[in-house]
Order: structure tokens, then C-alpha cells, then sequence
């Protein structure tokens, strides 16, 4: 939709912009939008949208990063984590209604900047840290199904004198009496957070299906996957491109990264 490239171009050059400059539609007066119709960047009726404000919105803001990235090295980040969300519906046997639930747990991590580490679980780039991860306490209560880890995943980030923020681990269990049926939507799992001036790339995401020792790889579009009761949905999510080269980093850097077990 022309609406959401125009407003992610817009919020692209904002985070690059200085700090003491106007947010506003007068800043963005010497920016041209060029978008000619028909494009993914400006579909014609009746094109599905919905979700041009996720997937279509991280690859603007990013290339934007990149194209700039030679001009202000310092103001950009390094690749975010990609959304890559399932949704899975069947019945709850406490109390025999259907339900649907949205994968909003172990987020991805955000892309390293010149003098800073990215942000671990922040999630994508579009929503800047906006969406909070649900309480796991509430979600069990809620849905028929019992997480038995939900922690950051080592190794995830993209090395660099800055390092990629951390992604996350959730192995879910489905606890319904019947099947279930699951969708996948989004990217991140072939191509990885990127990163910048020999900054290495983060980790891609990695969701699978566990069924009685069985895995079976999610891909990123899927429809009607069958979940039985007792599998486990188990989600490594992507970690964020790191900045700079990894021999850049400070010793100290390096010794609290062990230290705390982000890197193994």
C-alpha cells in the first residue's frame, strides 16, 4: 500500500535523522516518494494488504539503512530479526470453545549500531521495540498449552565489534485433546539479519514441530499444519546483524558475553 511506503520511508529517514531535528511532515518536504503503481510498494485494488505493515515495512526501512549506511555510517543499524509468526486454533478441553493464539513470544533481536550491542527480543525493525511479549503465566491460563522454555538463544547475534541483538528459544507444548491446526506467515528463515562494515549476519529463525521425537521444519507460509496433543512447538528466533569487525570488539565486551551466556 502506498500509504504504509510512504509512511515507513518517512520513519526510516526519522531514526537516521539527528536527534534535534523536527519529526514532522515539513522535515520530510525534500524527500520524493517514487512508487509507481502496480508495485508491491503500491498495489492496485483488489490486492491484499494486511500485512504491509509488517513484512513489506521491514524491507523498506532497511533498505533505506543500507543505501544510506555509506553516507552516515554511524546513524544506521545492522539487519533486524524478521517477523515470523504462527497462529494455531483448535479447542480448549477446560472449557469445549474454540480458540485462536498468535505466536507472539521469543522475539527476534534487534541490529548492533556504531557504539552500541542490539537490543535482544526487540523484535522488528517497523515496531522499533513497540510490542511487548505476553505474560507466559497468562497465556497458559488462557490456551491449552504449557511452556517449558522461554529464555534468549546464545550465539544468535551477529558478531561485530558491536554485537546483533540475542533472538529467543520457546518450546511450547500443546496440552488440547484433539488436533489442532497451525499457519505459518512471514520471513527470516533463508536469508538472515545482515550486517554492516564486516559486521556478521545474525542468525536466521529456525521453528520446528516435535512430535513423539519426529521434527518436522516450519517453513515460512504454511497452511493447515496438524498439531496433536503432547508436540512440542519449538521456535529459535533470529538474532540481529552484528557492526563492525568482530576483531574490533573490546576484551571487556567479549568477557561479559560469556560471562552471561550470550555467546557459548
Amino acid at each position: 500500500a502506498y500509504a504504509n511506503t510512504r509512511s515507513l520511508a518517512h520513519a526510516a529517514i526519522m531514526y537516521i535523522a539527528p536527534a534535534d531535528l523536527a519529526k514532522n511532515e515539513g522535515s520530510m518536504r525534500p524527500v520524493e516518494i517514487i512508487a509507481p503503481k502496480g508495485l508491491i510498494v503500491n498495489a492496485n485494488p483488489p490486492a491484499p494488504v494486511c500485512m504491509s505493515t509488517n513484512h513489506c515495512a521491514e524491507e523498506i526501512v532497511e533498505a533505506i539503512f543500507k543505501a544510506l549506511s555509506l553516507a552516515v555510517p554511524k546513524a544506521v543499524n545492522a539487519g533486524f530479526s524478521r517477523r515470523l509468526r504462527y497462529a494455531i486454533t483448535g479447542v480448549d478441553p477446560r472449557t469445549g470453545k474454540q480458540f485462536i493464539w498468535h505466536f507472539f513470544l521469543a522475539r527476534g533481536g534487534g541490529g548492533a549500531s556504531y557504539g552500541y550491542d542490539g537490543w535482544p527480543g526487540v523484535g522488528e525493525v517497523n515496531v522499533a521495540g513497540g510490542i511487548r511479549s505476553p505474560s507466559i503465566e497468562v497465556t497458559e491460563e488462557r490456551f491449552p498449552f504449557f511452556i517449558r522454555r522461554h529464555e534468549m538463544r546464545p550465539n544468535s547475534g551477529g558478531k561485530g565489534a558491536w554485537r546483533g541483538g540475542l533472538g529467543g528459544i520457546c518450546d511450547l507444548v500443546y496440552e488440547g485433546e484433539g488436533p489442532a491446526l497451525l499457519n505459518t506467515a512471514g520471513d527470516g528463515i533463508v536469508v538472515p539479519p545482515f550486517g554492516l562494515f564486516d559486521g556478521e549476519d545474525g542468525l536466521p529463525h529456525d521453528y520446528r514441530i516435535i512430535s513423539n521425537g519426529t521434527e518436522r521444519v516450519l517453513l515460512s507460509k504454511e497452511t493447515e499444519v496438524v498439531v496433536n496433543p503432547g508436540d512440542h512447538i519449538y521456535c529459535l528466533s533470529s538474532g540481529g546483524g552484528g557492526y563492525g569487525n568482530p576483531a574490533d570488539r573490546s576484551q571487556a565486551a567479549v568477557d561479559w558475553d560469556r560471562k552471561n551466556g550470550y555467546v557459548e
